[in-house]
């Protein structure tokens, strides 16, 4: 399956204010991360299939080993 390249920006979010958002797919195995830039556009989304360490922009000092989230 693959992630999603384009499409994943959504304005209502942005029009919000809404700083940072993840889309997660636990059949395809990826996580895709949004960040609010400083123009109130979504800075390029950084993905991550199957493994990688996720750190938040807005949760101080949170951070998610994606691995654990396809773990049995």
């Amino acid at each position: 399956m693959g992630c999603p390249r384009s499409g994943g920006r959504n304005p209502l979010y942005e029009r919000s204010g809404v700083k940072e958002y993840w889309v997660i797919d636990p059949v395809g195995h990826w996580l895709q991360q949004y960040v609010l830039a400083a123009d109130g556009k979504y800075a390029p989304e950084v993905t991550f299939e199957n493994t990688g360490t996720v750190t938040s922009a807005v949760l101080d000092g949170f951070s998610l080993d994606v691995a654990e989230l396809w773990r049995e």
